[in-house]
């Protein structure tokens, strides 16, 4: 209770304060480098070639990641997608994208820039459940589907509707033809993951498991991909 009560307080200061400061490009590519690279090498963990191929007739794809903090797999997205053959339309959404990092900068600059560096980048601070716009693919990377870990994150209680965010994701994507993709931290956030998209009309077609390197500070992830088509 009294970390909920913390967390609504300081939610409502941090989405107030707005003001940010120009991203500096070299420290911060420097610094992501090392977390896009573990993203490129759990993107093709999955059959990206014959998920796609319902959507192979367009040549743009409306890509989204969700909850994506500072949105530096955005240039990952671009790159990988453009080697499957298709241009992209990328969305970084994000809630909490006016916390502040100790550079007084906040994920709302940072995602601003990795937009930019896109060649049809958008960041959105908003909430998901906000976003109207039709998707053909979605990346759920640690979703909040366990209470715990969004309070530890600084979100308040009333933010945890995963229930609703899954439901609103199947929503937005393309009926026949719309891909997922989730991971999660552990096996519990895993199976609650699982039940959540089969429960909302999502159908499994693959599970992976990816581990970081030793020197990493990532850690290992439960990765799933899904289908809208029956």
């Amino acid at each position: 209770m009294l970390r909920d009560i913390r967390n609504r307080v300081d939610f409502f200061l941090r989405s107030s304060l707005r003001w940010g400061r120009t991203v500096d490009v070299e420290y911060t590519e420097k610094r992501d480098a090392p977390y896009q690279a573990e993203f490129e090498e759990f993107f093709p963990l999955f059959d990206w070639k014959t998920a796609i191929e319902p959507l192979r007739e367009r040549q743009r794809l409306v890509v989204a990641d969700i909850g994506c903090r500072t949105f530096l797999f955005a240039p990952v997205h671009q790159k990988k997608f453009r080697e499957l053959g298709f241009a992209t339309t990328l969305h970084g959404i994000e809630i909490d994208a006016y916390r502040r990092f100790t550079d007084f900068r906040t994920r709302n600059d940072y995602g601003k820039f990795y937009a930019s560096r896109a060649q049809d980048g958008y960041f959105h601070p908003i909430d998901v459940l906000d976003f109207a716009e039709p998707l053909d693919v979605a990346f759920l990377l640690d979703p909040f589907v366990v209470k715990g870990p969004l309070l530890h994150w600084g979100l308040p209680s009333a933010n945890f509707v995963p229930e609703r965010i899954v439901e609103h994701v199947h929503r937005l994507l393309a009926p026949q033809s719309g891909l997922l993709v989730t991971s999660n931290p552990d096996e519990e956030e895993r199976d609650v993951t699982y039940a959540l998209c089969e429960r909302f009309g999502f159908r499994r077609l693959e599970e992976r498991y990816w581990e970081p390197k030793p020197e990493s500070e990532s850690s290992a992830r439960f990765g799933a991909f899904w289908a809208t088509r029956r």
